[in-house]
């Protein structure tokens, strides 16, 4: 599969292009109504002259599809744009991301969704317009009735799409909410001020394991002295860096049996420093030092509860690797760390110190009082003057590390969410519109009720009642959607339920604000009719 662990999260941002796409579908198609209705009398007196209603249909239907057409001509334009936005933000090691691109398949997808979105949201007002009675659109009576020229249809397009907004705020609600519970997960260590860089020594010229713990402890003395380092130390492995696993067994308990059966934990390499240096704390017991003379190693809280539930973990003994391994001594027992992220479960974990199971490669971790980024060169150079020969590759604040980790999620979050805001954008577009248009519809009626003393409040209250009835309806539909998108979302989320109600809530609550605040302008107008200039007009 050539798009990876990241499968998923393409379906949702597919799913999000397509709520957008929709809602601006809503709102064409409540612009084209609208439009259709105002050209009632026109539509009528072509029909009066022998124009049979399919030839109404495929005009407006040709009008519909040229504007869907322009439209997609022009988000093309926007499009080149935002590819390289998208790869600007898109995290590390996104699959295939460089190869985005505006080719032909994306141009005639583009023309093929205009086209037929053009089609599908330009039928309803084109059959509405070419059923329009004769002899009222040719008097242009009914005016005053709330119901006529497609208003029945503009509202029930209306709660679709307050509907469609819900479902897509509320899954960016849910992602935002996880990006942020990961950013404040307790990963077991503390990556602030500390840098880490990899260094290999070359097996040909480091042979022996005699020959790597001596240039180890060089590396060590000679990154500790530099200045504004607080504490350098070694780890084969840094948290969230990657996977190191190995056999054992436990002294006085029976062999696991075949390899495929065998007794698996992870394991670092480190050196005595390591623990502070990250700050992963001490539980039980004591760390090891280089006066260790003894095979000892240092466990994680995860790996005494599971083989030691009911007994001390000091004092035990356990070999790596194969059977008739030496044994080493557990010493001590540390904080579990989240190796592979939060979303993870801890795994078990054991530490050796370098000197006694020397890696042939090793990561320089430096514990620093100034911006970890600002020691990348001088340890480089501190490295070289080691020996001339190596490299330091990788070299990165763990900050940086933990965030690149977490950059999945921040990714999805930043998407859905300006899409969500997109959406809600277009929402009070679409409610501002119907409510407008509905005012100056029911223009009459309004100068009737204030001609009969209707107060400006009550007529207030008439517009934006109906724009928070509508809301209302929107709202209930869309709560069994979000709810469907939750569940759907379920394996991306972290800290978060899938109904969370607090998401829910407060996503409801904005779109109300909006509704409300959408249908404030068309209201005040309302409040301003003459009644009698309205009766005139009459």
């Amino acid at each position: 599969m050539q798009v990876g662990s990241v499968r998923l999260g393409l379906f949702v941002l597919l799913g999000a292009v397509g709520f957008v796409l929709l809602i601006a579908c809503v709102n064409i198609a409540n612009l084209l109504l609208a439009r259709a209705s105002g050209r009632a009398r026109e539509i009528a007196v072509r029909r009066a002259l022998g124009a049979d209603r399919w030839r109404i249909v495929r005009q407006l239907l040709t009008e519909s599809v040229l504007l869907a057409l322009g439209g997609g001509a022009a988000g093309l334009l926007i499009a080149e744009w935002g590819v390289s936005g998208l790869k600007a933000i898109a995290p590390a090691g996104t699959p295939r991301i460089e190869d985005a691109s505006i080719d032909l398949r994306v141009l005639a997808f583009a023309a093929g969704v205009s086209l037929i979105t053009g089609l599908v949201f330009g039928l309803v007002p084109a059959w509405q317009a070419s059923h329009e009675t004769l002899t009222p659109a040719l008097n242009q009576a009914g005016r005053g009735r709330a119901g006529d020229g497609g208003g029945r249809a503009r509202r029930w397009l209306i709660v679709a799409e307050l509907a469609l907004a819900l479902m897509l705020l509320v899954g960016a609600g849910l992602l935002v909410r996880t990006f942020l519970a990961l950013e404040r997960a307790d990963l077991g260590f503390n990556p602030d001020h500390v840098l880490a860089g990899f260094v290999l020594p070359p097996p040909a010229v480091y042979r022996t394991d005699a020959q790597r713990s001596v240039f180890y402890q060089q590396l060590l003395e000679r990154t500790g002295a530099l200045p504004g380092v607080r504490e350098a130390s070694l780890s084969s492995v840094t948290p969230l860096g990657g996977d190191s696993d190995t056999d054992f067994t436990i002294e006085g308990r029976p062999s696991p049996g075949p390899p495929a059966h065998a007794t698996t934990v992870w394991y670092r390499v480190v050196s005595a420093g390591y623990f502070s240096t990250v700050g992963i704390p001490l539980r039980h017991g004591r760390l090891f030092t280089p006066a260790d003379a003894e095979r000892v190693v240092v466990i994680n809280e995860a790996m005494a509860r599971r083989y030691w539930p009911a007994d001390d973990a000091i004092g035990k003994r356990l070999a790596l690797g194969s059977s008739g391994s030496p044994l080493f001594t557990v010493v001590g027992i540390v904080g579990n760390v989240q190796v592979r992220g939060p979303r993870e479960s801890v795994r078990d974990e054991l530490y050796v110190p370098y000197w006694q199971l020397p890696e042939p490669g090793i990561n320089v971790v430096l514990k620093t009082s100034v911006d970890p980024a600002a020691l990348v060169e001088p340890l480089k150079r501190a490295v070289k003057e080691v020996d001339p020969a190596l490299a330091v590759s990788g070299a990165e604040p763990l900050t940086e590390t933990v965030a690149n980790a977490n950059g999945p999620a921040r990714f999805y979050a930043t998407l859905v969410a300006g899409f969500a805001a997109l959406a809600l954008v277009l929402a009070a577009v679409g409610v501002y519109g119907v409510m407008s248009y509905a005012v100056s519809r029911r223009t009459a009626e309004i100068g009737v009720r204030l001609a009969l003393g209707a107060g400006a409040a009550q007529i207030f209250r008439l517009v934006v009642g109906e724009s928070l009835a509508l809301a209302a309806a929107g709202l209930a539909i869309g709560t069994v959607g979000a709810l469907a998108v939750g569940w759907w979302l379920r394996t991306l989320l972290y800290g978060v339920g899938t109904m969370d109600a607090a998401t829910l809530g407060g996503t409801a609550a904005i779109l109300l604000s909006v509704a409300f605040l959408a249908s404030y302008v068309p209201a005040r107008r309302a409040m301003r009719v003459d009644p009698m200039a309205a009766l005139r007009a009459e």
